[in-house]
């Protein structure tokens, strides 16, 4: 991994249950595609949990967020991990 010691990973993206991945078609797991051929990763505690564990990183926080849109409520998690100290 390209990320310095002590260096922040952080990413936000749509939970399953948000109403853009429902439209969508799942394509592999936890990935889908849009009518538009967007595609959208799925994130979910559990899998964002797994991934920072295998990539060896430390997990600072994890939030869940819904705000409207067009109308629509829609969702989002995100989370900020950072790389140990001692990592090369």
């Amino acid at each position: 991994m390209m990320l310095k010691p002590r260096g922040f990973l952080m990413v936000e993206g749509k939970p399953r249950d948000d109403f853009k991945i429902q439209r969508s078609r799942e394509v592999s797991p936890n990935l889908v595609c849009d009518h538009d051929g967007h595609l959208r990763r799925l994130w979910s505690e559990e899998n964002i949990k797994r991934i920072i564990d295998d990539m060896g990183l430390k997990l600072l926080c994890i939030n869940c967020a819904e705000e409207e849109w067009r109308g629509k409520k829609t969702k989002f998690i995100n989370f900020i991990a950072q790389k140990y100290e001692n990592e090369q």
